[in-house]
C-alpha cells in the first residue's frame, strides 16, 4: 500500500471518458484523480484502499493513498484517464464556474459602490470545495492559484483570494478559447 504526501505530487487536469475536465495529479508520470469523498482517518482510508483493490472498477486501475493536512484520501489511476496541462485545466474550471449557474455572478454592492459581473470569494470557495470535493483551505489555495494565473482578480486588485465577502471578476483570459493562444 503506497501512501504519498500531497506535496509529493504534481497537479494537473484529468479527463475521464464522458466526464468534464477536473483536477488531478500525476505521480510517477501517471495521472490520478482523488475519489470524491472527504478526507478521512488513516485506518478508514486503508479500508477504502483494500476494498478498491478487491473490487476494482476498471481493468488496469491503480490505487494509492494521499496524505494531506485534513487526513487521507484514495487516489485512482485508470488507463483511459487523459492528462490535461494544469493551466488548461484551471482555465476550463473557471469557465465551468462561470457557466454552471451555481456561482452567483452579478452586481454586488459595498457601501456606495457597485461592482458588476462579480462574484463573492466565500461563494467561490463553497463552489470549488463542493465541485472538486476538497477542503475550504484547499479551495482558497486553488482560488489564489487562479488569481496568480490571471483567470480572475479582486475587483479593485487589492486582495488575495479569501473566504470572505470580497468581490472578484473573471478575466477575459478565463475563457479557454482565449487562453489557448497564451498556453502554447
Amino acid at each position: 500500500m503506497l501512501v504519498i504526501a500531497i506535496n509529493e505530487v504534481e497537479f494537473c487536469g484529468i479527463q475521464r471518458p464522458k466526464q468534464p475536465i477536473t483536477l488531478g495529479f500525476t505521480y510517477q508520470d501517471l495521472p490520478y484523480y482523488l475519489e470524491p469523498s472527504p478526507w478521512v482517518k488513516e485506518t478508514t482510508a486503508k479500508d477504502h484502499f483494500r476494498a478498491r483493490l478487491e473490487k476494482p472498477h476498471t481493468v488496469g486501475e491503480r490505487c494509492l493513498l494521499v496524505e494531506g493536512s485534513e487526513g487521507f484520501r484514495l487516489a485512482i489511476h485508470e488507463p483511459d484517464l487523459q492528462f490535461i496541462p494544469y493551466a488548461e485545466a484551471l482555465a476550463h474550471l473557471c469557465n465551468h464556474m462561470q457557466v454552471s449557474g451555481t456561482l452567483k455572478i452579478g452586481t454586488h454592492r459595498w457601501g456606495l459602490r457597485s461592482f458588476g459581473n462579480s462574484f463573492v470569494g466565500s461563494d467561490a470557495v463553497t463552489w470549488l470545495a463542493s465541485y472538486l470535493h476538497i477542503s475550504r483551505p484547499e479551495a482558497i489555495a486553488l482560488g489564489q492559484t487562479c488569481i496568480d494565473q490571471g483567470l480572475f482578480n479582486h475587483v479593485l486588485g487589492e486582495q488575495p483570494f479569501a473566504d470572505e465577502y470580497y468581490f472578484y471578476r473573471f478575466s477575459q483570459a478565463g475563457d479557454p478559447e482565449k487562453r489557448a493562444i497564451t498556453l502554447a
